[in-house]
């Protein structure tokens, strides 16, 4: 699986940064694109972009964060444009990646508006 970085990297709350990623040789949607997350002490997580799809990533131990707390990483709105299209023939890709803090409550640290040419 070879994953091409897909537009401008985006930084979420100066501690976390995020990299569209395509797997060029998959034609389906629900398994071709990728939020890799970065973050301190070496946190590197590749997301799946689908609709619905979120993950729950521990976080401990980066000074100034609660105790054990979960980054909690969701996607909402992902389409490939024009509508109908498959990896292979759209044009580009649009979702809303939010990011929240999770230990007793949820805190919204960011939300990035992903949009990129796969021309």
């Amino acid at each position: 699986m070879a994953l091409t970085p897909i537009g401008p990297p985006h930084n979420i709350g100066n501690v976390f940064h995020t990299q569209i990623l395509q797997d060029k040789s998959v034609n389906d949607a629900t398994k071709a694109f990728f939020a890799e997350v970065t973050g301190p002490n070496g946190l590197q997580k590749q997301v799946p972009l689908n609709n619905s799809t979120s993950m729950d990533i521990p976080i401990s131990g980066i000074p100034g964060f609660p105790l054990a707390p979960n980054l909690h990483v969701e996607v909402d709105n992902f389409m490939l444009l024009p509508a109908g299209s498959t990896p292979t023939t759209a044009h580009s890709l649009s979702c809303l990646v939010v990011f929240k803090v999770k230990e007793l409550f949820s805190l919204t640290i960011g939300s990035v508006p992903v949009s990129a040419s796969l021309s």
